[in-house]
């Protein structure tokens, strides 16, 4: 949630410049009831609900079709043609499985030390 703002800024601008790259947002920002919040970020192409591993894996998979069926990935919201799509719940991870935090790792520390809120200059 802290780089919410500083995400739909870059999204927006990626879009603009490439309009048929596909954007897909998760995290705990994402609402449930996504439908205003996707008709409301018109450059937001899906919404991942829930972990978002396995519903990204099949995301990347699917749009490498040229027919991409998101109706059949379970764990994520959309507009196609002004319609809205909810598709059903996600699957979890299983729960032995290790999956590492970027925060505990040390991958954001350069990233978040100088304490500045935005990095990209917007």
């Amino acid at each position: 949630m802290w780089n919410h703002n500083q995400q739909l800024q870059i999204a927006r601008r990626v879009k603009e410049v490439h309009p048929d790259c596909r954007v897909a947002f998760g995290g705990p920002h994402v609402p449930d009831d996504s439908e205003p919040y996707l008709r409301e970020h018109p450059f937001v192409d899906v919404l991942v609900h829930g972990e978002g591993e396995i519903a990204l894996r099949d995301l990347l998979a699917a749009f490498l079709t040229s027919e991409p069926d998101l109706d059949r990935i379970a764990g994520i919201s959309f507009l196609n043609d002004g319609t809205y799509t909810n598709t059903t719940p996600g699957k979890q991870l299983p729960k032995d499985l290790p999956v590492p935090s970027p925060y505990l790792n040390a991958l954001f520390d350069t990233f978040l030390e100088d304490g500045r809120p935005n990095k990209i200059g917007l």
